[in-house]
């Protein structure tokens, strides 16, 4: 639910505004739930970070097949990522009625809930609990030794505590001081 206003089905693909030959969707806003009201928070712009994944063939017959055929919200057991030659300690397809793993800093580590590809950068930020008018910047993946020199928006998403974990900890604290001085 966190994510499925983020979702490519029944959408128009744009060109992706921060990164050229990539698309990303149109994005319009829809009835929230509650978390998509906190996320959006009076927001009335488009949420940067849309930019889609662009997947060989083989990657998207391979997704489709995990998305039929496997367990979602689980880890691909040994003889599944055997018989597709995935080397990959963990790939996980999300359940869209099920908490989210762990966020990681590899964005082929989740497969979408319905859509066979990986997450958007926005919509790892909406499982992180990171609100809509956040932006993050800089280049979307880096590999090996380039890492060093950037921090890529899939890696400041995953090495971040999330927000809410953050107040809440914040506001546990905070009792705890006031609790301390009333003594």
């Amino acid at each position: 639910m966190a994510i499925r206003d983020l979702e490519i089905t029944g959408k128009i693909q744009i060109d992706c505004e921060d990164s050229k030959g990539f698309s990303q969707i149109k994005y319009r806003k829809v009835i929230p739930n509650s978390y998509l009201s906190l996320m959006r928070n009076n927001f009335s712009g488009i949420p940067n970070s849309l930019r889609l994944p662009k997947h060989r063939v083989e990657t998207v017959e391979r997704f489709s097949y995990i998305l039929k055929n496997c367990t979602k919200g689980r880890s691909l057991p040994s003889d599944v990522k055997e018989k597709l030659g995935l080397k990959k300690q963990t790939t996980i397809p999300l359940s869209p009625n099920r908490l989210a793993p762990t966020v990681t800093t590899n964005p082929d580590d989740m497969i979408h809930y319905s859509e066979p590809r990986t997450l958007t950068v926005r919509e790892i930020a909406r499982l992180q609990s990171f609100p809509d008018w956040f932006e993050f910047k800089g280049k979307y993946t880096t590999g090996g030794l380039r890492r060093k020199e950037d921090c890529p928006r899939y890696t400041q998403v995953g090495n971040a505590v999330p927000p809410l974990l953050a107040e809440a900890i914040g506001g546990f604290l905070i009792t705890l001081i006031k609790a301390s001085h009333v003594n």
